[in-house]
């Protein structure tokens, strides 16, 4: 049986967890787009035309799998606000996302827009590497 402080220790944790989540789904967008960016000037710049497509075919692929996980770190960091709100609901708290529903709306909006941004480059990277421009 747990001891009546054990909501802290799961409180901090969960904060901790949703700050982690919250800064790696900040951090992965510039990441895919400036890795992909140096690969796609880089193989357009200084490669002939069948080692293009498969240069940009690798920075697709390696993009794809860091959207992925920009999806993963997002889909978390929302679970762990929930957590939180859970939290603060059996303990009687009202912790900021209680008062106002708003920017919690707008973050989530933002990681569709760049959700979508990033997928859209992606496939155009896909595109550009099958086509071998």
């Amino acid at each position: 049986m747990g001891s009546a402080r054990d909501w802290e220790v799961e409180y901090r944790e969960a904060s901790e967890d949703r700050r982690h989540f919250t800064d790696l789904s900040w951090q992965l967008p510039s990441t895919i787009i400036v890795v992909n960016g140096i690969l796609l000037t880089l193989a357009v710049q200084f490669l002939n035309c069948p080692i293009r497509g498969c240069v940009i075919l690798f920075g697709a692929i390696f993009g794809a799998i860091l959207l992925l996980n920009f999806m993963k770190f997002a889909y978390w960091s929302e679970k762990m606000r929930l957590v939180l709100r859970d939290i603060d609901s059996r303990k009687g708290f009202r912790r900021y996302y209680h008062t106002s529903k708003h920017p919690f709306y707008v973050e989530i909006r933002i990681r569709y827009f760049m959700f979508i941004l990033l997928l859209s480059f992606i496939l155009f990277l896909f595109y550009v590497g099958f086509t071998n421009l």
